[in-house]
């Protein structure tokens, strides 16, 4: 905080402002528009011609503008300084990347900057008619903003000896959500998590008042939501004694907010139980947001994680680890290291909440061919293990015995060269599900190479929200000014309890699952063995699938080796499926479930492969696994929202030429809310894509995909020529 004022004139100061009162700690409604406004008052030592006054903010993921610009006052992030004394300023610095912490230097020119002489920088001015600034549409605990001196030219910084935040908090509550357990045994009581949610899907929007749990119709419990419970409380001591599937349903007492919560199998005695977890997430160690504990906190409080890692960037070059971007201060990786183990071992708490130690080792050289790897640890107390390169780390994971293991994730595209054929050892899981994209192609591109992982998803979160991160903006398409992206994955994990052993067995014994977010309940079967097996088939191949939604399941694919060997369509809540394959293939060839939810959401199961002694010797003409055009367009496809997507683009710095060939398909409902679909191909290299654009909010929300459905058809930014799959056939609409 600033020291204190001796006297009545002003001290050197920084404050902050977003269209409202200006002070050191300011909080903002999430999604709200306005201008941000910093001010910089000179104090004892004046900033002289040639000196520099350079404005920071420490997380790289909400900046103050994603393309700050001086030089239209009609478009968006447009910067302006101005000042009280008689000098002359400059702009010499605007990040060029959101991820440059270092965001605008302003030089005086001529004069200087004396006591109580102010510098006030504005980024989205709209006093010209310009945009203002989106604020992030996810509440952050807090943004600091640090403000640097260079006095007199010399080189030589001086920071000021405090800094000014800001909190991005929920709006007002329009929504519940509600998160039961997936399996109970009949009778045993269980807690219900109900939160109150803003229209950005921000859990904690305040709330008070009374809810009403109905369970099949009829009342089951009442309970109550105070000022203190932040918008948030577990209702508790619940019990169904009836086995089956079921959805409990929580409304306010007015009915005015109503929700209806995940599906709930209720078991006579479980062998196991599902559990639902993140184990790839950031704070702002590295380029995430929010502190360590406020990260654990979000995953047990608000996303209601049964297990969680905080797996922050370790970035490597040969010979020397560090755990920072360019912010000040760096930071050490002891340090950062230290403060991972202090927080895996405090909210460790087997049964309830169940953490990993963690890290994403992120090489820097070859990092786009050789990937990313997240090490995960069975002791929170563990030393660091790094080395310079994958096979190294692989390596060293290995000799570790059982007490590390790993993951990689669809992020960046890996070169498999760097991954030993037995890899699945020590590496069990692959992430085809993350906030930055769907990536059914990774798990493909996997299993044609011989591999057998179990499919995860993660969510890679950066925004500190893990396990519930819907409106994350790190779009694969374009940078710096990125789009949104999709929700954050979750990972299913069947085991018979709830400890870091038992989780730990899950992932290598191949029993998971990932979806992209939704706790949809899937259970895939072959030949009556679970998925995630592998098994000799005597030339009959069974597909047993059940599948109980979070909304309704539109499709059900069976997916046989790279093709689309079966599917149907049960538009219902609860799906159940027996298919026998009419033509087995000789050899060994995978299966695999994918579900397709009616509100975007997605499941993979796991493959399981079959090892078959006759059979036929190719697929017999079926379609490949991303050969299809889905949701199929409505009869009446709305009102022309093309000036509209133009609009978007541009707020986004795309040319809008670039979607000159999509084709509008009609306006559809999903988790955030109401958008219109576009599809066709991309103006810039003629490939397949769909955009979304949600056009009920204060500024544009756009985001774009490759191919015709969103379930992760090919890897963004490979070029036409080196796809792995051949482009799908099919009309746009």
């Amino acid at each position: 905080m600033p020291t204190p004022l001796i006297d009545d004139r002003p001290q050197e100061d920084l404050t902050v402002a977003f269209d409202g009162p200006a002070g050191h700690a300011i909080q903002i409604e999430a999604g709200s528009l306005g201008t941000w406004t910093f001010t910089y008052t000179a104090g004892d030592t004046p900033v002289r011609a040639g000196g520099t006054v350079s404005f920071w903010n420490d997380q790289t993921n909400i900046p103050c503008g994603y393309r700050l610009q001086a030089d239209d006052p009609q478009g968006w992030d447009y910067v302006t300084v101005e000042t009280s004394a008689d000098v002359d300023l400059r702009v010499t610095h605007l990040t060029p990347d959101y991820k440059d912490n270092r965001f605008c230097e302003v030089q005086v020119e001529r004069g200087e900057l004396r006591r109580g002489d102010a510098v006030v920088l504005r980024v989205g001015d709209a006093r010209a008619g310009g945009h203002p600034t989106a604020a992030p549409a996810y509440s952050v605990e807090r943004i600091t903003f640090y403000c640097a001196v260079d006095y007199t030219g010399s080189g030589v910084w001086t920071y000021l000896p405090y800094a000014v935040t800001a909190a991005i908090v929920p709006g007002p509550p329009v929504t519940l959500t509600a998160t039961a357990p997936s399996v109970i045994a009949a009778g045993e009581p269980f807690a219900l998590h109900v939160r109150a949610e803003d229209v950005n899907a921000n859990p904690g929007a305040a709330y008070a008042g009374d809810l009403h749990v109905r369970l099949d119709g009829a009342d089951l419990a009442r309970a109550s939501m105070g000022a203190a419970d932040a918008g948030i409380v577990e209702i508790e001591g619940l019990r169904i004694d009836q086995p089956g599937i079921h959805r409990l349903e929580v409304a306010t007492a007015d009915g005015r907010l109503a929700t209806r919560a995940n599906p709930l199998r209720c078991e006579a005695d479980p062998a196991e139980r599902v559990y639902w977890g993140d184990m790839h997430c950031h704070a702002d160690f590295a380029d995430g947001t929010g502190s360590a504990a406020w990260n654990y906190d979000f995953a047990r409080t608000k996303a209601r994680l049964d297990f969680y890692s905080l797996t922050d960037h370790i970035y490597s070059t040969p010979g020397r680890a560090t755990g920072a971007f360019n912010r000040p201060p760096v930071l050490d990786v002891r340090r950062m290291w230290a403060e991972l183990q202090r927080a895996a071992r405090a909210w460790h708490q087997p049964g309830r909440f169940v953490t990993f130690l963690g890290y994403e080792r992120t090489p820097w050289e070859r990092r786009r061919a050789a990937g990313d790897l997240t090490v995960w640890f069975m002791r929170d107390d563990a030393e660091l293990l790094i080395e310079d390169t994958i096979a190294a780390t692989i390596a060293a994971v290995r000799q570790a015995g059982g007490e590390v293991f790993v993951g990689t994730h669809a992020a960046q595209r890996p070169d498999w060269e760097h991954y030993p054929a037995d890899v699945e050892t020590v590496m069990p899981t692959l992430e085809i599900s993350a906030m930055h994209q769907h990536a059914e192609w990774y798990l493909l591109e996997a299993l044609q190479r011989g591999y057998k992982f179990a499919a995860v998803g993660m969510a890679d979160e950066h925004a500190g929200h893990p396990g519930y991160d819907v409106w994350p903006r790190f779009g694969q398409m374009h940078r710096p000014r990125r789009m949104f992206s999709v929700r954050s994955g979750l990972t299913a994990a069947a085991a018979p309890e709830l400890t870091r052993e038992a989780l730990r067995r899950a992932f290598f014994d191949r029993r998971t699952y990932a979806t992209s977010g939704d706790r949809i309940l899937l259970d895939v079967r072959v030949n009556g063995r679970p998925a995630g097996s592998e098994l000799a088939a005597d030339g009959r191949v069974q597909v047993q699938v059940e599948a109980h939604g979070t909304a309704d399941i539109e499709r059900l694919d069976v997916i046989r080796g790279d093709r689309l060997a079966h599917a149907v369509f049960p538009n219902d809540l609860d799906a159940h499926l027996t298919w026998t394959d009419p033509a087995p293939l000789a050899g060994e060839t995978w299966y695999y479930v994918r579900v397709t939810q009616a509100n975007g959401g997605f499941a993979w199961s796991t493959p399981t492969w079959v090892a078959s002694a006759d059979g036929a010797a190719d697929g017999g003409g079926l379609p490949l696994w991303c050969d299809m055009v889905w949701p199929p367009a409505p009869q009446e496809r709305g009102p022309d929202a093309r000036a509209a997507l133009d609009h978007a683009a541009r707020a986004f710095d795309v040319e809008p030429e670039r979607f000159a060939a999509c084709v509008q398909i009609g306006r559809f409902t999903d988790y955030r809310g109401s958008y219109v679909l576009f599809r066709g191909r991309d103006g810039r290299d003629g490939l397949p894509i769909h955009l979304h654009l949600y056009d009920q909010f204060p500024a544009p929300r756009l985001y774009l995909s490759r191919g015709w459905a969103d379930f992760g058809w090919v890897p963004n930014g490979i070029p036409a020529d080196q796809l792995p799959w051949p482009e799908p056939t099919g009309d746009w609409g």
